[in-house]
Order: structure tokens, then C-alpha cells, then sequence
């Protein structure tokens, strides 16, 4: 696998948040749904986390703070953070530093206009990368069920952020591309 927080490893650091709250109701430890359907709610821990992962089929590997999985080709990362869940997935593309500017701006439309996940700049010395991060709050706790639904969003629209960038980025090209048109 890549060093961490390269193009198709795990992404590590930043501080990008969604803040966007999880939507989790403030039920006491361990209540239940309505009607006492569904699980309990419990403190979320890196355990709970892994399981949460694994539960996917789609555990890589143990980390100190939760796990690493792989989905339709994009590798993430869902971990605690302080008191927050954080699902982080890389952009697999570096783009050469010249383009900083660019990326940027395209960066600064993107978290400018949607509320989730956050792209951040990830500066390696081969080029820049970008990294998507949805961050929800654990304070209140959560059930096995929204535990899951925070990795599976995180991922999904990680997956989607990272995918409209590709498409949004042309592929590089080689100055012997150009030089035989």
C-alpha cells in the first residue's frame, strides 16, 4: 500500500470537518429506537469502528484508531478523531505543483458549494493531492445502525467528490503527446 496520505493509501491529518452534525437523535446511553427497536446507543471506540469496517467486508487493515477499507477501487480510512468519526479517502492522481492555483480554486468551488465531504490540498513532494473528509460528531454516541451509515455516506460521498474531480481534471499529458499533433 502507498505511504500514508499518498494517492491510493490511507490519507492521514488535515483538519477538514463537514460539521454537518450526523442527524443522530440525543438519546441517553444505552436507549433504543422508537418502539425499543434497533440497537443500543454506545460510545463510539476504534473497536466499534473496525467492526463497522470488516461489518462491509471491506477490512484492509487494523489502525490505532479505527480501520482502513477499499471500495470500488478507493481506499479510506474511517477513524475516531478526538471526539469525531472521520472517513478520509485520497484522490489516486498527483498533479504537478505548478497547478497549485488552479487546484485551489477548483477546491475552494467545491467546499464553497457543497456541504460534504471537505477537499483539502495534500502537498507531497511529487505533486499535490487531494483528500476528502466527512467528519461527524460521536459525542452523543451512536447505534451499530448509524455507526455504519456514518462510514457507508463517508465513503460513498468521498467516492462521488473524488470522481467528479477526475472528471473535472484532464488527464496529464506528455510533451511528446503534444509534439505529435
Amino acid at each position: 500500500m502507498s505511504t500514508p496520505d499518498q494517492p491510493g493509501g490511507r490519507p492521514r491529518g488535515g483538519s477538514g470537518t463537514s460539521g454537518n452534525g450526523g442527524g443522530s437523535r440525543r438519546a441517553g446511553r444505552g436507549s433504543r429506537g422508537p418502539a425499543g427497536r434497533g440497537s443500543a446507543v454506545e460510545d463510539v471506540t476504534p473497536e466499534r469502528i473496525r467492526v463497522a469496517v470488516s461489518t462491509r467486508g471491506e477490512l484492509v487493515r487494523e489502525t490505532e484508531d479505527g480501520a482502513t477499507g477499499r471500495n470500488g477501487g478507493w481506499a479510506y480510512e474511517a477513524s475516531l478523531v478526538g471526539t469525531d468519526v472521520v472517513v478520509r479517502l485520497a484522490w489516486p492522481r498527483l498533479l504537478p505543483h505548478e497547478s497549485r492555483r488552479g487546484l485551489l480554486q477548483l477546491l475552494n468551488d467545491w467546499n464553497r458549494d457543497r456541504i460534504l465531504p471537505t477537499l483539502r490540498l495534500s502537498e507531497h513532494t511529487e505533486g499535490l493531492g487531494v483528500v476528502a473528509t466527512f467528519t461527524v460528531s460521536a459525542v452523543p454516541g451512536m447505534t451499530r445502525e448509524q455507526l455504519a451509515e456514518v462510514v457507508e455516506v463517508g465513503v460513498v460521498a468521498g467516492a462521488g467528490a473524488l470522481t467528479a474531480l477526475s472528471s473535472s481534471v484532464p488527464p496529464a499529458t506528455r510533451p511528446e503527446d503534444d509534439a505529435a499533433d
